[in-house]
């Protein structure tokens, strides 16, 4: 009956080993190139941030429309007790950004009453605003395009960051993917290994040249084998179904993965690693652009206190009449000028709005600094976990390769009946360990490169006017 399930438990791996084997060359090969490029084409979470993109730049083309020429009718027509009243007309204007208001309008009107001859007027008018103290400049008549274009900015800066965070994603999913299959292949084998030993000695047990006592240990280790692989094989592919999700692919997509060298980064030292990083880092240009921000706002506080006057001049040729030729021939002609204020004479709002106008700019100042202190810790943390892990990866592979010949040879020293089966699996677990480092050595080391680009932000290029040193 044993004989019987050794053999089936030989079957068994046998078919695992193949069915991986199988598993890989029904999965399609992905490069990690490739994986980057799908997903920043593909990826769905990705595509809503491009839309808050669009969105942000809608709203500059409606600060924008602010400045265009606009042109209206105007008319009306209505009945009292007294007669009728019709008019019509069209008006046209302009503002620019210096507070310069434009307006001309033109309009003809008709009045009929019993028993009185009709009465036409018309008129054309143009009529110029200018403010004079508050509102004169650019400075306050942009204000609507400028918070339009800042959100554009920290829009299109949102989306190379989420690129950035994407790349790391895929990255880490793809590295996972990868030391889980070679998991699954170094699981297989040692099943093989271990579904030998275990035959091997229960033979020796019949021939009294084992104890029970080595039975049972290789027993137990090859149960634990079989589960080892069972949770590596579910688990390669829950990873699997997040780089699809990842590359934003058809749910039925499946993907294997390929060894990738470990990118050697051209400088490690510090300070030169943080210079780049204050150079490069969006986070940090974002927190520069919103201390521009609050440092405009403060000065448009400040111009809030001044009065809000207006120079109004206005030039008119009308014309009225007991017909439409009389109001239409405009012989009579006036013009106006003066100045119009519209100010609290106390400002308590404008003073107090001012006040923290203030408090705003030092804070955006200081959270500046507390940034630019942050970007250099995580760089100089970068720095240091990818000399660890590249150190570590030399260590790991030939601990690995050590483990595997010590393993090696207390195989065959048991096959040759010179060595215990308690040394066999002893080696066989040592070397299960060291292939798990050398593996996650390896991840660690691949994903540290990465994460080193991104704290220097060199990990994708962006656009150089989202960079800080265009700021200001």
């Amino acid at each position: 009956m044993r004989i019987w399930k050794r053999s089936i438990h030989a079957w068994l791996c046998w078919a695992l080993y193949f069915a991986f084997a199988l598993s890989l060359g029904a999965q399609q090969e992905l490069s990690l190139e490739q994986a980057i490029n799908t997903a920043l084409q593909g990826n769905r979470e990705l595509r809503i941030v491009e839309t808050s993109l669009e969105s942000a730049l809608l709203s500059v083309s409606d600060a924008r429309a602010g400045f265009s020429f606009t042109v209206r009718p105007e008319g009306g027509v209505g009945t009292t007790e007294a007669g009728d009243e019709l008019a019509y007309g069209l008006s046209a204007a302009r503002k620019n950004t210096w507070g310069t208001q434009v307006d001309v309008r033109g309009q003809v009107s008709k009045q009929a009453m019993e028993g009185v001859e009709d009465y036409h007027r018309g008129y054309v008018r143009v009529q110029l605003e200018q403010p004079l103290l508050r509102s004169l400049g650019p400075l306050m008549n942009r204000e609507p395009v400028t918070q339009a274009e800042s959100q554009v900015m920290a829009a299109r800066r949102e989306l190379e960051l989420r690129k950035t965070d994407l790349v790391i994603q895929v990255v880490e999913t793809y590295e996972q993917i990868f030391r889980l299959q070679k998991q699954v292949e170094f699981d297989s084998r040692a099943l093989l290994r271990l579904e030998k030993m275990n035959k091997l000695t229960s033979t020796r047990e019949r021939q009294g040249r084992a104890s029970r006592v080595d039975v049972l240990r290789v027993e137990l280790q090859y149960g634990e084998a079989r589960l080892r692989l069972n949770r590596t094989q579910e688990q390669l592919e829950s990873v699997r179904a997040d780089l699809v999700e990842l590359l934003g692919a058809p749910d039925d997509s499946s993907y294997s993965t390929v060894q990738n060298s470990i990118p050697e980064i051209g400088f490690t030292n510090r300070a030169v690693a943080q210079d780049v990083a204050l150079k490069n880092r969006l986070d940090y240009a974002q927190v520069l652009h919103d201390a521009l921000d609050t440092s405009r706002g403060k000065r448009i506080a400040r111009r809030n206190l001044l009065p809000d006057l207006n120079l109004i001049s206005r030039y008119e040729q009308s014309g009225s009449g007991n017909s439409y030729s009389a109001a239409t021939d405009l012989n009579e002609d006036s013009w106006f000028v003066g100045f119009a204020v519209e100010s609290d004479l106390l400002l308590r709002q404008e003073r107090i709005r001012y006040r923290q106008s203030i408090l705003d700019e030092k804070t955006a100042l200081q959270t500046a600094e507390i940034v630019e202190a942050g970007v250099r810790r995580q760089v100089t943390q970068a720095i240091l976990t990818y000399e660890r892990t590249h150190a570590e990866v030399l260590f790991a592979e030939r601990n690995y390769h050590l483990a595997e010949s010590r393993a090696t040879l207390a195989r065959r020293l048991f096959e040759m009946g010179k060595g215990d089966s308690f040394s066999a699996t002893d080696a066989e677990d040592a070397l299960l360990q060291a292939q798990n480092q050398m593996l996650q050595a390896g991840s660690e080391a691949l994903l540290a490169s990465y994460r080193l680009l991104r704290a220097v932000g060199m990990l994708i290029e962006y656009p150089a006017d989202l960079k800080p040193a265009h700021e200001g």
